[in-house]
């Protein structure tokens, strides 16, 4: 504001020589107008010679002011208009004696600081419950993923009783065999005794098919045969063996016998041909929970499902197998063709283990 509007702005008398003019005309005195207010005549005096410094604030000035301008007759309103134009360049100054004050400046800027201080200091705190947060959050989902992973190859093979590669072709050869054999054995007539009743493996009961296919042409009657001994404990078929009873007087059959000696030909040759191709068997018994996965040497997954405890897994295939345990801890035994694996061989991290058995 310049001095001109400065001079525009001001009253045209001061507010205390109106105030004093007022009450000389009314003929009171400064006494009188300082007990009717309850005031210090000092005030009274201060106000009407324009020393408002000597009231501690603005607020009870101006109740001062109007006050005695009631008691004077004067409009209080238009008298507290011509106060705040008096008190504008006081105001004025008092705020750059404020602002100039460097206690003040201090101040302001230690509040500053503190606000900006606060201010990185929830960014932080935000920052890391988030970090916290996401990381929590990745935790739960890899837990959660690996439970499902689990339970969805679980029923592949074991889940739903279906059976394995080498166990359907090994089920299908013995139904073949079963079906079969029934129509190659003879009828035995009452009071024969069962003495040449025996159980023969798929190789022995080839030969026996042979022998009786060439005596049946020759001569018609099957003499029975002897047992021959088994060249290999794991080469027994007990579903395919049967009791053969035969009888020197009964007519043979040599439709039936040679279709029987066909059938079991092919198995002998799919036996031998397994045999060559590296086929082994695996034997595992749990004592709790475990997850276990078998591989065999062309990648066919032969097992991959959840064992529980006093369960025995059965596989075969062609070697080497490559396994996955997901609990070494619950393996009770374990057995590659026919002998025991020593368990504490194997590399073990978090009671989980991955290795192959080879012949």
């Amino acid at each position: 504001m310049t001095d001109e509007e400065q001079s525009r702005s001001a009253p045209a008398k001061p507010v205390g020589r109106q105030l004093r003019q007022a009450r000389e005309q009314l003929g009171l005195s400064v006494e009188a107008i300082a007990d009717h207010q309850h005031l210090r005549s000092s005030i009274i005096q201060a106000i009407e010679a324009g020393d408002y410094t000597k009231v501690d604030t603005e607020l009870f000035l101006k109740g001062y002011v109007r006050s005695y301008a009631v008691q004077v007759g004067l409009d209080a309103d238009a008298v507290i208009r011509d106060l705040d134009a008096e008190l504008e360049p006081i105001r004025e100054e008092r705020e750059r004696e404020h602002q100039a004050d460097p206690l003040i400046d201090i101040e302001r800027r230690k509040r500053r600081k503190r606000q900006i201080a606060k201010a990185v200091i929830v960014a932080i705190l935000l920052g890391v419950a988030g970090a916290l947060a996401f990381n929590y959050l990745e935790t739960e989902g890899r837990g959660a993923s690996a439970p499902t992973l689990e339970n969805s190859e679980a029923p592949t093979n074991d889940g739903d009783g279906s059976p394995g590669p080498e166990d359907g072709d090994a089920g299908e050869s013995a139904t073949r065999s079963q079906d079969v054999q029934p129509e190659s054995l003879t009828a035995t007539p009452a009071g024969t005794p069962d003495d040449g009743a025996s159980f023969a493996t798929v190789d022995d009961e080839t030969t026996a098919a042979d022998g009786a296919q060439t005596q049946a042409d020759a001569s018609g009657p099957v003499p029975p045969e002897e047992p021959a001994p088994s060249p290999e404990p794991d080469a027994l078929l007990g579903d395919s063996s049967a009791v053969a009873q035969t009888d020197p007087e009964v007519p043979a059959q040599p439709e039936s016998e040679s279709f029987s000696a066909v059938v079991d030909n092919d198995i002998a040759e799919t036996t031998e041909a397994a045999s060559a191709a590296g086929e082994a068997s695996l034997t595992m018994t749990f004592s709790a929970n475990c997850w276990v996965q078998i591989s065999d040497a062309e990648g066919n997954r032969l097992v991959s499902a959840l064992r529980g405890p006093g369960d025995e897994l059965n596989v075969s295939g062609p070697a080497p197998f490559s396994l996955v345990v997901g609990a070494m801890s619950a393996v009770d035994t374990l057995e590659f063709r026919g002998q025991p694996v020593d368990l504490g061989g194997f590399r073990v991290v978090n009671d989980r283990a991955e290795f192959t058995l080879e012949p």
